[in-house]
């Protein structure tokens, strides 16, 4: 952990995901959100957030109507490459993981964690990111009085 007075930490955090692209038998990736905060409570607490809107848009829950588009996937296919939907809930709800995320973080260490299936591959990360915090002097001048000159009569 940084101990200099002048420097703290930002905490950077960043969504990922990659996969095939249809027919061409090239990968593709992107960015799905970024968020930065000075509270590293805030940004776990973002990345939980984005590991289920992710994981919902891949496979909604049960409550929520199928579209047409979507159809369950056959069991021997998450059994053979994984199940990120599920895997990515069961990360953003696991306490135990999240107090091992906050003490990284709060060490300088950044959490990198993920998750594949058929569909793709899914990355939730975190950083510290060391901000100089404007250094200000001990004893400021006083402010100088304002001197006016005599008018001319």
């Amino acid at each position: 952990m940084n101990d200099d007075p002048r420097q703290e930490h930002a905490y950077f955090a960043a969504v990922s995901g990659e996969g095939p692209v249809y027919g061409t038998g090239e990968i593709a990736g992107t960015i799905l959100g970024t968020f930065s905060t000075p509270y590293l409570g805030r940004a776990l607490r973002w990345t939980r957030t984005q590991a289920v809107r992710i994981a919902d848009r891949l496979d909604p829950p049960p409550d929520v109507p199928w579209r047409h588009a979507l159809c369950p996937v056959p069991p021997a296919v998450t059994a053979e490459h994984g199940d990120a939907p599920t895997a990515l809930r069961n990360w953003a709800g696991d306490d135990a993981i999240r107090q091992a995320a906050y003490r990284r973080l709060r060490d300088g260490q950044p959490v990198i964690s993920t998750f594949e299936d058929h569909t793709g591959r899914y990355t939730v990360i975190v950083w510290p990111v060391t901000v100089p915090v404007p250094v200000r002097p001990a004893n400021p001048l006083p402010a100088a009085p304002l001197i006016r000159g005599e008018r001319s009569r």
